[in-house]
């Protein structure tokens, strides 16, 4: 009788060691992410969040994170003040869950909206694409677009220092800094645009726009009241050239398709008085001007030197037209084309590889300032070269007096 109770009682332990082995530990896992507000990189602190009872709140960084949750499928709600809770759905597995969240405030964004017109015109801008720039200067998914009025609109933009770009054709034209702390936020705009000048002396007709708060012409020069051929010399005879004419017959030198390319390389006299009336052959200190605006260290801006700051010279550079892949970006819409130079030897040289252009200045030994850009260089030389060569000729527009 002993035994069989001893037995029983084995089979009782037995049975429940068995269970126990056999019994399967539940699988835990980690939550974490980043909370953000809806469509950008920018963070949300202060949010609570709650998975399975557990709970969070996030940090300055937007970051939060939650350990030890059972494997399975939750709901996840992501809580705060000001802000509309956000719930979705995730599966815990084991090892770490990486879950963003995206949040839209009423109450801590605001619509920047506005109206697009072009600088000179001032008709309404159709098309155009605005978009919120993300802390890191990536684009976010905040964007709106110009209608026929011009008008635009870009919702739930989130406090804060904020950046803006308008683009054409995917090719930056604006971009405009702002703080934004309070309700809705009136941002007009004015692009830059082409406005199309008239040479009344020869009905030559040219592009020009703004470049900053400066109108330069878009192309080089061609007024060409005479043609001289590339051996003739004067440090006092207004001279002009045309890249690889040799003769001294006007309409042949008009129809050398350097010419309409290129347009007149000058000797520095006859540059001094090329352009038209209510236009003038740009000074040191106006490209200057041109060159901080577009990104060079001022300092810089000074030197003898080629400059890099800023990669100006890219910026100044068509992108298109020049040789052994030296194109430049053009977003600065100057597009500097490479024309070449008529040099002292009596030749020409560097076409399709660099551009000079004279400035209306003298350095401290009587040289005529130049600004020189070339295919291998993304910077812009500033140098004071002989009168006698032959430059390029981008004009300028009179400033109105006040």
């Amino acid at each position: 009788m002993i035994f069989e109770k001893l037995t029983s009682v084995s089979l009782i332990f037995v049975a429940l060691f068995i269970l126990i082995c056999c019994k399967k530990t539940v699988p835990t896992g980690d939550i974490e992410g980043v909370v953000l507000f809806a469509g950008t990189t920018v963070p949300v602190a202060g949010v609570n969040i709650d998975i399975k009872e557990r709970k969070a709140l996030t940090s300055e960084d937007g970051t939060y994170r939650i350990t030890g949750i059972p494997a399975g499928k939750y709901s996840l709600k992501a809580e705060r003040v000001g802000f509309i809770t956000h719930t979705i759905e995730v599966t815990v597995n084991e090892g770490t869950t990486f879950v963003v969240i995206p949040m839209v405030s009423p109450v801590f964004s605001t619509l920047v909206e506005g109206r697009i017109t072009g600088d000179f015109t001032e008709n309404p801008q159709q098309g155009l694409i605005v978009v919120m720039l993300n802390p890191d200067g990536t684009e976010s998914e905040i964007i709106g677009t110009s209608d026929g009025n011009g008008y635009f609109q870009l919702q739930y933009v989130p406090f804060g220092e904020r950046s803006i770009v308008v683009k054409s054709s995917n090719v930056v034209v604006y971009r405009f800094d702002f703080l934004l702390s309070g309700p809705d936020y009136q941002l007009d705009i004015a692009i830059p645009e082409p406005m199309v000048f008239t040479d009344s002396r020869d009905g030559k007709t040219y592009k020009a726009m703004k470049i900053g708060n400066q109108t330069w012409l878009m192309e080089n020069l061609a007024y060409l009241p005479v043609v001289c051929p590339p051996d003739w010399e004067s440090d006092r005879q207004e001279l002009y050239y045309v890249y690889d004419y040799l003769g001294t017959d006007l309409n042949q030198a008009k129809a050398n398709v350097n010419y309409s390319t290129y347009g007149v390389l000058y000797n520095w006299v006859a540059s001094m008085t090329a352009c038209p009336v209510g236009w003038h052959l740009p000074s040191d200190s106006e490209w200057k001007t041109i060159e901080i605006y577009l990104g060079m260290d001022p300092e810089d801006a000074d030197q003898p030197k080629w400059r890099l700051t800023g990669a100006v010279g890219m910026k100044l550079k068509s992108d298109i037209g020049w040789d052994s892949d030296g194109n430049g970006s053009n977003s600065s819409g100057f597009g500097a084309l490479p024309g070449g130079s008529r040099m002292q030897d009596g030749s020409f040289n560097g076409l399709g590889l660099h551009c000079n252009f004279w400035t209306s200045s003298l350095n401290s030994i009587s040289m005529p300032w130049n600004r020189f850009v070339s295919f291998n260089n993304d910077g812009v030389s500033r140098n004071g070269l002989m009168t006698t060569l032959g430059f390029s000729v981008r004009c300028i527009k009179d400033e109105p007096e006040e």
